[in-house]
């Protein structure tokens, strides 16, 4: 996270997390039901800080979150944000993500191997390859 202030690094770290993620994908959701822009607003401004801070920065500073799972979370939430805004910034990210998600689901030798966490991971993969 070269170039950010500390208190910068703050900031992303706080969103780069876990909860963030489900927030988005609430905010997209309601979005997508009811077609009121109040939910994509913040929805985008926290995905477009996420995308403009790059993905590495997404893993490096989630502090209590596994950084796959931030990734899973985020993963989903480009593909939705993509569906919904049709903006390919979103589409091109989310790619990016998946390989890297991808990637690190067959690394299983060196690591421990939690169910639910794999199978969410492995989840947000399938279902951005099906979008």
């Amino acid at each position: 996270m070269r170039g950010l202030t500390a208190a910068a690094a703050r900031t992303h770290a706080d969103v780069a997390s876990f909860r963030f993620t489900q927030a988005v994908d609430l905010l997209l959701t309601a979005y997508t039901r009811t077609g009121d822009s109040t939910y994509l607003v913040p929805a985008r401004a926290v995905l477009d800080h996420l995308v403009d801070s790059g993905d590495a920065g997404v893993a490096a500073s989630a502090r209590d979150d596994p950084p796959e799972l931030v990734r899973a979370g985020l993963l989903r939430d480009l593909v939705s944000a993509w569906s919904v805004t049709g903006e390919s910034r979103y589409r091109d990210q989310a790619r990016d993500v998946a390989r890297r998600l991808s990637g690190h689901v067959g690394r299983t030798a060196d690591r421990t191997v939690f169910a639910d966490r794999d199978a969410y991971v492995i989840g947000s993969i399938l279902d951005a390859a099906v979008a």
